[in-house]
């Protein structure tokens, strides 16, 4: 046996004795006296069926901050759209302590790509017929103490920043009076070509060997109006070959809230490292540190609010043993529809992650970011919803982005009218000032071009 499949067997090995280990303890867990002896009430069974169907209207003026001639895509210089999402979602009760989930996502289904009237509209066309996924399949087995989710389901640690991805993965939680305990075991996926099968890509195409696990727990604890958390995982990924990247994230958050008033603050430090990830197959160390904070007033109709996050950056070389940007999920609690994922609808093209880089599902920003936002909401009437949020952003190490700080400033206006319980429409109008920064990591051709971005989204959206 060469040192290649050495290596691929002892990382088999030890992920299958992992995952025995955590099957045996969920088992042990479950099957002890005090869990026996915690019958539960009769309860109800049934289904529910709920979820949204929205279209929206996207227009911009650019998708950067460039007007320079695009000679290779004449048609692209600004954003247009009409699309359509609907992700219903099935709630199963039984009677025997068990509750299934099942979500489907059907879209995002553009109005002038898609095309469900075309002659053979189940046949595997991508980017023609209406697309949809699986997003959520699992199962939930519970008592007074203890709760077993397991398959495809959200999976989040208290802050959001590191974890907050729909995968594969089992979690175990035990109740306490004022408190909780969650170990998860979860799989991320990953692209690594794995061998050659029958049924290529799908079934005998994995090996446990070359993929990405993460575990942990996370510690929930309830005193009076405070909520404490900690929470520690450790990730390891073998997808890339001989360069498997081991990394432990912990988490340390708190809140306090009130009928008006809420406050929240989280503190994440990361360490690992990664074998032969750096240039002539030097080890790389890796340690970085993200924080969020926020708090939000209730005062009559008005609500205001204050957020801030960072995820640290690099250093100034790149490809040397020092890693120090943050992984984590692109996921956060800012109010901005630019600088961070739009809460009316996630297009995968905010410039937070459109300034950084990937590694799988973890996405991390060399230059490091930090986005503050200003929010205040109205409540007119009934019917009618102002937000009015303004938003600031920056860089933690200029000199990854060619000495540039400043990324910008946005602007939002949301205004959201009530047609009925279930259903409303919404407008918002965008502008955003870009700084130099944003020029620098964004702009395609001129790298100095700071031209005003504005845009508006219009849509429809129904409950059920």
């Amino acid at each position: 046996m060469n040192r290649y499949s050495y290596r691929f067997a002892q990382s088999f090995h030890q992920r299958l004795l992992s995952l025995i280990a955590m099957i045996i303890c969920v088992g042990f867990c479950l099957h002890s006296p005090s869990t026996q002896a915690q019958p539960l009430k009769p309860i109800s069974t049934g289904l529910s069926l709920k979820g949204t169907l929205g279209t929206s209207v996207y227009l911009r003026n650019d998708t950067d901050f460039d007007s320079s001639p695009r000679f290779d895509d004449l048609d692209g210089q600004h954003d247009g759209q009409i699309a359509t999402f609907f992700n219903p979602t099935l709630t199963i009760k039984t009677a025997h302590n068990v509750t299934i989930y099942y979500q489907l996502e059907l879209g995002w289904n553009a109005w002038g790509l898609n095309n469900p009237s075309q002659a053979q509209q189940f046949m595997s066309m991508p980017g023609q017929a209406l697309q949809g996924r699986h997003r959520l399949a699992y199962a939930s087995w519970y008592d007074r103490q203890w709760s077993l989710d397991f398959g495809f389901q959200d999976v989040r640690d208290p802050s959001g920043l590191f974890l907050n991805h729909a995968i594969g993965a089992i979690q175990l939680k035990k109740r306490f009076s004022k408190s909780s305990l969650k170990f998860i075991f979860a799989q991320m996926p990953d692209t690594t070509y794995e061998g050659i099968g029958f049924n290529r890509d799908y079934i005998t195409d994995d090996n446990l060997s070359t993929d990405r696990f993460v575990w942990g727990a996370d510690y929930r604890l309830k005193l009076q109006n405070w909520r404490v958390h900690f929470a520690g995982y450790a990730l390891s990924d073998d997808s890339q070959f001989e360069r498997s990247l081991k990394l432990g994230t912990l988490v340390l958050g708190t809140q306090y809230k009130t009928k008006k008033q809420r406050y929240w603050l989280h503190f994440l430090g990361q360490g690992g490292w990664q074998e032969q990830g750096a240039a002539l197959n030097q080890d790389v160390e890796h340690r970085a540190f993200a924080v969020q904070g926020g708090a939000t007033l209730t005062q009559g109709r008005f609500k205001y609010s204050l957020r801030s996050f960072a995820l640290s950056g690099d250093d100034d070389v790149n490809g040397n043993t020092v890693q120090a940007a943050f992984f984590g999920s692109a996921k956060n609690k800012s109010k901005t529809r630019l600088f961070t994922e739009d809460e009316s609808r996630d297009r995968y093209d905010n410039l937070d992650e459109r300034m950084g880089s990937y590694l799988g599902v973890l996405a991390y920003n060399p230059a490091g970011i930090v986005v503050s936002d200003l929010s205040i909401q109205y409540q007119a009437n009934t019917w009618y919803h102002l937000d009015m949020v303004v938003g600031f952003a920056n860089t933690l190490n200029p000199n990854r982005a060619l000495g540039a700080r400043y990324m910008g400033t946005e602007l939002s206006l949301y205004q959201r009218f009530k047609l009925s319980q279930a259903a409303h429409v919404f407008v918002t109008g965008l502008v955003l000032l870009p700084g130099k920064a944003a020029a620098v990591l964004i702009n395609d051709q001129d790298r100095s071009a700071q031209r005003t971005l504005y845009g508006i989204n219009l849509g429809l959206n129904a409950t059920f």
